[in-house]
């Protein structure tokens, strides 16, 4: 398998938009072919007063699948999932020649599985509370990591710092 493979097509699918327009410029003017889903992701949320069987109806499937399966064919497929990542992208970019590395794909991959997992804990943790279990047989967590911290002179551990817990 070769290092270097070349962006020649883009599924433009995101829930959050900001920055997709740059995005999506910046991609075109190298010639990638881009393609979009009709609209946003559908959110789960109880918040937004919706009984159970909407946010049931609204569990998105088809995106965490495409998701899932960009991030398996990494070898030839380079997966974005958040806005965070889409500067380090045109950078790989620019710098390959309109190619990306097979180290930053992989690196995309796994925050790509990291991302559907978190979607993954947050639909577990929302139907656990609707059934009023606040004990079920597994229990999924997401969260953010703000910073590592080594303890000192230790480079064998560390502790994650500043997290931000989803539940």
């Amino acid at each position: 398998m070769t290092d270097l493979f070349p962006v020649r097509r883009a599924l433009l699918s995101v829930s959050d938009k900001t920055g997709l327009i740059d995005l999506a410029k910046s991609l075109s003017q190298r010639g990638v072919e881009l393609v979009s889903t009709g609209g946003s992701a559908k959110t789960l949320t109880v918040a937004r007063g919706a009984d159970a069987a909407t946010c049931v109806e609204n569990i998105d499937i088809g995106g965490p699948a495409m998701i899932r399966a960009a991030a398996k064919n990494h070898g030839f497929v380079t997966t974005i999932v958040d806005v965070e990542d889409y500067d380090a992208l045109l950078k790989e970019l620019a710098e390959n020649d309109g190619q990306t590395r097979f180290a930053f794909r992989q690196r995309m991959a796994a925050r790509a599985y990291s991302r559907t997992a978190a979607y993954d804990a947050a639909v577990s943790s929302w139907f656990a509370s609707e059934l009023n279990d606040p004990a079920p047989r597994r229990k999924s967590f997401a969260a953010v990591l703000y910073r590592w911290i080594k303890p000192p002179g230790r480079s064998d551990c560390g502790t994650a710092s500043g997290q931000r817990i989803i539940l």
